[in-house]
């Protein structure tokens, strides 16, 4: 298992938002209208539960189980989808074989 889900720092931003949110959406429940107070707290818990739960036990704990299986794709999906090059190899010039060295006639 690579180290995405257990290197200190490299969920950061997602942690951050997901601990935010949360508080951000408790703050609906200030509100004197009954249905915005319903909503913030669906949406405060519901952010909760995904991000604490959801993102930070449940699904690092199934890719540990399942290993490379779990970055398995069929064959005829890779064939629909597209090749995305983000970092633009194909555009890169290709290293060409050298030509094969003659060798030179000492005396001619």
């Amino acid at each position: 298992m690579s180290n995405t889900f257990t290197a200190p720092g490299r969920s950061a931003p997602s942690s951050t938002a997901s601990a935010t949110a949360p508080g951000v959406f408790s703050g609906f429940i200030l509100s004197s209208e009954t249905l915005v107070r319903e909503i913030g707290l669906g949406l405060a818990f519901a952010v909760f539960v995904d991000a604490f739960i959801v993102r930070m036990t449940i699904v690092p704990a199934v890719m540990a189980l399942l290993g490379k299986s779990a970055w398995w794709l069929p064959s005829w999906l890779n064939r629909l989808l597209p090749n995305v090059d983000i970092e633009g190899d194909s555009l890169r010039p290709q290293p060409t074989a050298p030509a094969p060295r003659v060798p030179e006639l000492a005396n001619r």
